[in-house]
């Protein structure tokens, strides 16, 4: 599998996969981010305390978190960047498979090119 190629004026540049071992340990380490404090708000509501702040609060932090870290087990697993060579800019684009990060442009009025082949097969 080449990791990067170059057609019709659009760079395509892959991530090859982490091990299989660490992207298991961060697609887990995830999902326990968005199942546990779920899990430990509805324990609150079977135990008759209700919905606190405190548990909120952890929720938010942790989906954080677990949206930070499905981002980079997305990335390790099928990261993929583009980068367009129009007439007047160069577009930068992130994908991770189930989603893709925002664009970001460069207008080309003072661009230099050079290659330097750094890490790739």
């Amino acid at each position: 599998m080449n990791q990067y190629s170059f057609e019709n004026n659009q760079l395509k540049l892959k991530v090859s996969k982490a091990p299989f071992l660490v992207r298991l340990v961060l697609y887990i380490v995830t999902f326990l981010c968005f199942t546990l404090p779920l899990f430990g708000i509805v324990f609150n509501i079977i135990q008759g305390n209700g919905i606190n702040f405190g548990g909120i609060l952890a929720l938010g932090i942790f989906y954080l978190i677990g949206f930070y870290l499905l981002r980079i087990s997305l990335w390790n697993s099928h990261g993929e960047e583009t980068i367009l060579f129009n007439e007047s800019e160069i577009i930068y684009i992130a994908n991770y498979r189930w989603f893709k990060d925002g664009k970001k442009s460069l207008e080309k009025n003072e661009v230099t090119y050079s290659i330097k082949p750094v890490g790739y097969e």
